[in-house]
């Protein structure tokens, strides 16, 4: 009977009901299983629409929207079918950390195949379209994955698992429209200082910018700015959501 592996060299979950997975030590076994790689992420960006203030990075050839495992996901996305986005993003990720556990935290005695383990990783992590990615000695989900995630859980009122996900977002990599939807979720979660932290690290948006200095303005009850840099927001939307968000706001102030 093998020797056993000291607890400390197995690969370690954050929590059972969160991804990603810690990979600090591998346990040897998987080590000559998985010849683990790091793998880089590269991604050149247009525009999308987000939510529903902002607008998120999206490059129409990256590889994660024809991933096996997301693809349903980035379809309902694509079309604003957001709940129905929202619940494929959450039980795709749930199910990939739950196989993920078994084969390489296994809770039995018995070890995983060599030839489960390849399989696995062959179909999510090596190959052109990865729905899985290792950065930084753990496993995680490409960057279009958690925010467009972080977009549809906002639209749904999912706040809490917005703001998580745009943490791995800037994990992974930390690109400055990053600032812009952290600043919007900011206002939304109640959060003024730091919504208006944001704002000053972020490079001026002809909306954004002045659509949160309103909105902050407005919370602060200093109404006649509120007015002023709403207003200077909607001539800067650029989106059917941003004016409609902005319109409504300025409503409130009742205009």
């Amino acid at each position: 009977m093998p020797a056993k592996t000291p607890a400390s060299n197995y690969l370690s979950l954050t929590t059972r009901s969160r991804w990603p997975i810690e990979m600090k030590l591998v346990h040897s076994l998987a080590v000559q299983k998985i010849n683990l790689i790091l793998i880089s992420l590269t991604l050149t960006f247009s525009a999308a629409q987000a939510c529903p203030e902002v607008s998120i990075p999206v490059n129409p050839r990256d590889s994660a929207l024809e991933a096996h495992a997301w693809k349903r996901a980035f379809k309902d996305f694509r079309a604003k079918r957001y709940m129905a986005a929202y619940k494929k993003f959450t039980r795709t990720a749930q199910a990939l950390q739950v196989k993920a556990e078994r084969l390489f935290q296994p809770q039995t005695k018995k070890t995983p195949s060599n030839a489960k383990i390849q399989r696995w990783l062959q179909r999510h992590v090596y190959n052109k379209k990865p729905g899985v990615l290792i950065r930084s000695d753990r496993f995680t989900f490409p960057v279009l994955v958690w925010w467009a995630w972080a977009d549809s859980a906002c639209r749904v009122g999912q706040l809490k698992v917005a703001e998580r996900n745009l943490r791995e977002v800037r994990r992974i990599q930390p690109l400055p429209a990053l600032l812009y939807h952290e600043a919007v979720l900011g206002l939304r979660l109640g959060r003024l200082d730091a919504a208006r932290k944001m704002l000053l690290q972020a490079p001026p948006d002809s909306f954004v910018t002045p659509f949160v200095q309103g909105m902050i303005a407005k919370h602060e009850g200093r109404l006649e700015k509120a007015r002023e840099r709403l207003k200077l927001a909607k001539g800067g939307a650029a989106l059917d959501d941003q004016e409609k968000v902005v319109d409504q706001a300025l409503r409130g102030l009742g205009e």
